[in-house]
């Protein structure tokens, strides 16, 4: 049998710190036959220091060499504390499914865990929490919601080109891939550039922002920037799509002119120039190209631009510039500090607000006006009422907006940015 020895002699207290007490411990196996121990509450600091085990035939007496491997060693393993014997000079553990070491200290069968749990290796378990802690701070990073609106932009841009149910085809699959990722790679240097040259502002306004907060260091913004530029127009190249390379050039000096603080730079300084870069990108790049990209680049058929497009351009055209207008509306503190004298500053929240609402609104009876006049009865269907409802929808949640509220005015914001992920689903069935 095993018997777990905690060795009480000042030759071991001469080997680490004195520690008061010996808190209830878990066990462990390893698949070299040695039982480790962890204390709970991961309590590092009262760490049985030495470890011995005692057998019929043979017992190990390299304490240090021993210790460290069990020190090193962490699993899953039985649920029994430690609990003193009689013998006041020894720690046994207290399970009747106490597994024993074979004669060569291999563990032998019913050494496993009752459970069936799986033992892991700490430094495996560490590297995956590590990897997955920095994938979910990449992408809040990137500013999801701009991410979602480019991925469903494009696809509702190529979907116009769809003219039968055949043309749904692996090839028009991989064409949608093909302009996603050169895009989305383009997005994230937008999101970044803007977040390295607005790192004082985001500590006002978005101080949950990763740069902004300190989860990530200036240095690493700067790197993810340049990576994703150069990512995106090397993927972009190799696409051989000359509207697919025009959106990520497109992008890459909308976002540049707007974001970098030099000289006649620095866009964002000016509601005017704001709403004219989203304008640019989002109601007329993004529909135009991406139609002409699933038109002639996929789908292999001359590029004639239809009515559903022009329809697409000039509403995004103003839902993109209400956007412009109302992302202004959280940020008005930290905006003043700073001596960014937009739209929001210079003549106030409320009228921004109500402003925005009736562009939204008129575009949306304009809308319904388009879905009217449609020959095909299922596309008049599905604009008029699908407009509609969202005019209603718009409607109500104005209502309960409180403009000096920062988390109201930015939740009705990042609402805005979900009418336009809708519109995004009713375009194709513009016709």
């Amino acid at each position: 049998m095993v018997s777990c020895l905690v060795q009480s002699s000042s030759s071991v207290l001469q080997q680490g710190a004195l520690w008061g007490r010996i808190r209830p411990l878990e066990t462990a196996t390893r698949k070299d036959g040695l039982i480790s121990y962890r204390e709970r509450k991961n309590d590092m600091s009262s760490m049985v220091k030495i470890l011995n085990f005692s057998n019929n035939k043979s017992t190990l007496r390299n304490h240090q060499n021993f210790t460290r491997k069990c020190y090193n060693s962490i699993a899953i393993g039985h649920d029994s504390p430690l609990t003193e014997d009689d013998n006041s000079t020894s720690t046994t553990l207290q399970n009747p499914n106490r597994s024993t070491l074979n004669d060569d200290y291999t563990v032998s069968e019913k050494m496993q865990p009752k459970n069936g749990a799986v033992l892991e290796d700490t430094s495996s378990m560490s590297l995956w929490a590590s990897f997955v802690k920095n994938v979910i701070l990449l992408w809040e990073f990137t500013r999801p919601y701009t991410v979602i609106g480019t991925v469903v932009g494009i696809t509702s841009s190529s979907l116009l080109a769809i003219e039968a149910l055949s043309d749904l085809s692996p090839r028009f699959l991989l064409g949608l891939i093909v302009a996603w990722i050169p895009t989305i790679l383009i997005n994230t240097y937008a999101s970044a550039v803007n977040q390295v040259y607005d790192v004082e502002l985001d500590k006002l306004n978005k101080p949950f922002l990763p740069i902004a907060s300190g989860a990530y260091s200036l240095d690493t913004g700067i790197a993810i920037t340049i990576f994703s530029c150069f990512l995106a127009f090397a993927v972009a190249y190799v696409s051989k799509s000359p509207p697919v390379l025009f959106t990520v050039l497109s992008a890459f000096l909308t976002s540049s002119v707007y974001s970098i603080n030099l000289p006649f730079l620095r866009w964002k300084r000016s509601s005017f120039y704001t709403a004219l870069s989203i304008m640019y990108m989002r109601g007329l790049v993004v529909p135009f190209a991406f139609f002409a990209h699933a038109q002639k680049y996929v789908l292999g058929r001359p590029l004639v631009y239809t009515r559903p497009v022009f329809f697409a351009a000039s509403f995004m055209s103003t839902i993109a510039i209400c956007i412009a207008l109302l992302k202004d509306l959280p940020d008005v503190e930290g905006d003043k500090v700073h001596g960014l004298n937009n739209l929001t500053v210079r003549i106030g929240r409320e009228k921004v607000f109500y402003t925005s609402n009736v562009a939204i609104m008129t575009a949306y009876a304009g809308a319904v006006i388009v879905g009217l006049t449609s020959p095909f009865m299922f596309s008049k269907l599905i604009t008029v009422f699908g407009h509609c409802a969202m005019a209603t929808i718009l409607f109500f949640k104005a209502r309960s907006i409180d403009l000096k509220d920062n988390k109201s005015t930015l939740d009705f914001y990042l609402f805005v940015w979900k009418l336009l992920y809708a519109e995004y689903f009713l375009i194709p069935f513009v016709r």
